[in-house]
C-alpha cells in the first residue's frame, strides 16, 4: 500500500472511531499523532488492540518534538561508533 525510500511518510486518516485505524496502522506505523480525542481513549485503544508498529503516541502539535529515544531507537547508540581495545 505505502512505499517509501528513506525519509518516511505521513498518513492522515479521518475516523469516527479510533478502532477504524487498525487496518492502516500496522508495523510500519511508528508514531501515532492524535487530535480531538483524549489521551485516555488512545491508551485504552493501544491496550486493547496493540497495533504492531506504534511505539510513540503524541498530540498532533508535538510530532516534531523528540528526545534521545525516537521511534523505538536509542539515538545515541544508533549514531555512535564504539571502538574496543584489547591488550
Amino acid at each position: 500500500m505505502m512505499q517509501t525510500e528513506a525519509g518516511g511518510y505521513f498518513l492522515e486518516y479521518l475516523a469516527d472511531d479510533i478502532s477504524e485505524i487498525l487496518p492502516v496502522c500496522g508495523n510500519r506505523c511508528q508514531t501515532l499523532a492524535f487530535s480531538g480525542v483524549s489521551s485516555k481513549h488512545i491508551e485504552d485503544f493501544l491496550k486493547r488492540y496493540r497495533p504492531a508498529g506504534v511505539d510513540r503516541v503524541v498530540p498532533l502539535s508535538q510530532t516534531l518534538n523528540f528526545n534521545l529515544k525516537w521511534d523505538g531507537y536509542d539515538l545515541i547508540y544508533s549514531l555512535s561508533c564504539f571502538t574496543t581495545f584489547t591488550d
